[in-house]
C-alpha cells in the first residue's frame, strides 16, 4: 500500500500540515541528520516546544529529559563555582574602570576574559557525557 506521501507500506506517522514548516525549519538547523518523523517525535516530547526540540538533536541527539536532568544536577556547581572562585571578575571590572587609562581598558579586559575562559582541568563539569545521569 502507497502512503499519502508517496512512500511505500509501513507504520509511518501523519505529521500536521500546519506542523511541517516547523520540521523544516528544524532540519535545516539540524542539517537534515535527523528525518521528519524523529523530529516530529522529538517535538511530541518537548511538548511541542521547537527550541527544546532543536536544542535536544543538536545536543548529540540525547533526548531533552536527559539534558535537562543533567542540568539540573549540575548548574548549582557551576553557580558556586562563578560565585566564589571566579569572583575576581567584577572586582578586575572595577579596577579596570577607576584606575586603568581609557586605551588600555579593552586590552585588559580582554586579556582577563581570555584567561577566564579557559577550561578548568580539575573542574568534572566539563564532562560532556549527558547520558550518565
Amino acid at each position: 500500500m502507497v502512503g499519502a506521501d508517496g512512500g511505500g507500506g509501513g507504520a509511518r506517522v501523519s505529521i500536521p500540515a500546519k506542523t511541517r514548516k516547523t520540521i523544516q525549519n528544524i532540519k535545516e538547523i539540524t542539517a537534515g541528520n535527523y528525518s521528519e518523523e524523529e523530529i516530529h517525535a522529538m517535538l511530541l516530547e518537548c511538548n511541542m516546544n521547537p527550541d527544546e526540540a532543536t536544542q535536544g538533536l543538536l545536543l548529540q541527539g540525547t533526548p531533552w529529559n536527559l539534558v535537562r536532568d543533567r542540568i539540573k544536577k549540575t548548574y548549582p556547581t557551576i553557580q558556586l563555582t562563578a560565585w566564589t572562585v571566579r569572583f575576581f571578575f567584577p572586582i578586575v571590572g572595577w579596577v579596570n574602570y577607576k584606575y586603568v587609562p581609557l586605551h588600555f581598558r579593552v586590552i585588559l579586559h580582554s586579556l582577563v576574559a581570555f584567561f577566564w575562559n579557559l577550561p578548568d582541568p580539575a573542574s568534572k563539569v566539563n564532562d560532556t557525557s549527558f547520558g550518565k545521569v
